[in-house]
C-alpha cells in the first residue's frame, strides 16, 4: 500500500529529512521553512519525498528524491 502525508513550513518532518540525506547527501535547509514536505511510505516502510515552495509569484517543486 501506498500512503503520504503532507508537512507544513516548518514542521518536523524527519523521515523527510532522511530521505534527503540518503538521495542528495543533505538534509534539512533553510527553505524548508517555506516549504510544504511530503514524505510516501512504501508497504509501511519512508519510500520517497519531495516539496513544493511559493516564490517570486510561482510555485516550484524540488527535492524529489525516491529510494
Amino acid at each position: 500500500m501506498v500512503e503520504g502525508k503532507w508537512f507544513a513550513p516548518g514542521t518536523e518532518a524527519a523521515e523527510a529529512m532522511a530521505i534527503r540525506e540518503s538521495v542528495f547527501g543533505r538534509g534539512a535547509d533553510a527553505l524548508d521553512a517555506s516549504s510544504w514536505n511530503v514524505l510516501v511510505w512504501f508497504e509501511g516502510m519512508p519510500a520517497a519525498t519531495g516539496r513544493i515552495w511559493w516564490q517570486d509569484g510561482a510555485f516550484y517543486i524540488g527535492d524529489i528524491g525516491v529510494l
